[in-house]
């Protein structure tokens, strides 16, 4: 399970650009505080070109514990700042201000740090990364994060921050990525969404956020990620979102939103993935759907949605997770795969459906859920794996754990 967390907290992307740094001038194995060699020769250790200035501090996995030292946060030309996933505890100095023009990247992700956020940030002018996410970290998101010019990417998900989000998109030009996943944050989506020229990946997630989804979304032209799930959102899924031609990744799973999926919801040509489980959505599945070729998951489980699945489906040769689960769908299930599919979840339980499913006894589905339990079954599958019944509450009829492809589709690159 760390793994999956640790999958989620990093991106690693961000934390590579050691410009104008010789990391570990004499070659890799000279211990960190070794006493035979100058520190700009120890592992992990970075200092300016020709010079004894240290400018990179880059050690992660590496089991270091204790807190961080104030001295660090002296170092007059510290450019990056890399302990991520190690057991570092403690809180967060507000000498990190100390750091002024010449930090660019603070990565922490991923340790065991605890307290709140120092709103220094209008003191380190130049940052553009920062990585706090995975931690115990508490107390109000930091308001100096509003009017900075080169901050790119801000991840404090899977802390336990509270209050409103207090960000002003629109005053921060350079920002692309911000994940405040798996916090406690209350309050709307801030609207000033709409003015955020550069977003690339917005999640919000596992928060408890109120009010309705902006239909205004679709001004992020740019925006890969988008996950609001789960929430307390409701109101209807804007269909301006399926207009976002760069879209890979949409979670809204969990929230309180009703009415129906967007009959545009195919213009999404770039989507991978699609989480909208655990609502109260109603009406049919567009035929749409089914020109979203790149699409790899799509669940729909426990809502109020109704008519026929449509076999526009079968088109989507990359779908791996597919489930309509705990619906009203009726009809039969059409016959819509062939060989070259590369399924391997498929629910459609705890719905109306009827019928012989046993053509999909000649696919390779590694998990197949049906009405296929009980004296009259209500469909016939032979190699269906797991027989549901109406009345009986079981584990992937009723309750269904997520594979792997979910946290694959949260750790997508922006």
């Amino acid at each position: 399970q760390r793994a999956s967390f640790e999958c989620f907290a990093l991106d690693l992307d961000c934390w590579d650009a050691f410009v104008g740094i010789d990391m570990e001038r004499l070659g890799p194995g000279m211990p960190y505080l070794s006493k035979d060699s100058h520190e700009c020769d120890w592992e992990g250790i970075g200092c300016h070109s020709g010079t004894d200035i240290v400018g990179a501090i880059s050690i992660p996995h590496n089991n270091l514990t204790g807190e961080i030292q104030r001295e660090i946060f002296t170092l007059p030309r510290l450019q990056e700042f890399y302990l991520a996933s190690n057991h570092i505890r403690g809180k967060i100095s507000t000498s990190m201000q100390g750091l002024g023009d010449a930090i660019n990247a603070i990565h922490l992700s991923i340790n065991e740090l605890s307290g709140t956020i120092p709103d220094v940030f209008d003191a380190l002018p130049n940052l553009t990364h920062v990585g706090l996410a995975f931690n115990r970290l508490s107390g109000s998101l930091p308001q100096t994060l509003n009017g900075h010019k080169h901050i790119e990417t801000f991840y404090a998900n899977l802390n336990a921050f509270d209050g409103t989000i207090p960000f002003d998109f629109s005053t921060m030009p350079s920002l692309r990525k911000i994940n405040l996943s798996n916090n406690n944050l209350s309050g709307s989506i801030p609207p000033s969404t709409d003015k955020w020229a550069k977003g690339v990946v917005l999640a919000m997630g596992s928060n408890q956020l109120t009010g309705m989804i902006p239909d205004t979304l679709d001004r992020l032209f740019r925006l890969r990620l988008l996950h609001l799930g789960p929430n307390l959102l409701s109101g209807t899924i804007p269909s301006s979102i399926f207009d976002l031609k760069e879209l890979t990744s949409l979670a809204l799973q969990g929230n309180l939103l009703t009415g129906s999926l967007p009959e545009n919801v195919g213009n999404a040509r770039s989507l991978q993935v699609l989480w909208g489980q655990d609502n109260s959505l109603t009406g049919t599945i567009p035929g749409s759907i089914g020109e979203i070729r790149p699409l790899r998951a799509f669940a729909v489980h426990r809502n109020r949605l109704a008519g026929t699945i449509p076999d526009t489906m079968g088109d989507q040769t990359s779908l791996q997770f597919l489930d309509f689960g705990k619906n009203k769908f009726n009809g039969t299930f059409p016959d819509m795969f062939d060989g070259s599919i590369v399924l391997e979840h498929l629910g459609i339980a705890k719905n109306d459906l009827t019928g012989n499913l046993n053509f999909l006894c000649d696919l390779d589905i590694r998990s197949i859920s049906v009405d296929c339990g009980g004296v009259n079954p209500e469909v016939e599958c032979d190699c269906c794996n797991l027989c549901c019944i109406d009345e009986e509450v079981v584990m992937g009829c009723d309750y269904h754990v997520s594979p792997a492809a979910l946290w694959q589709a949260y750790c997508m690159k922006g």
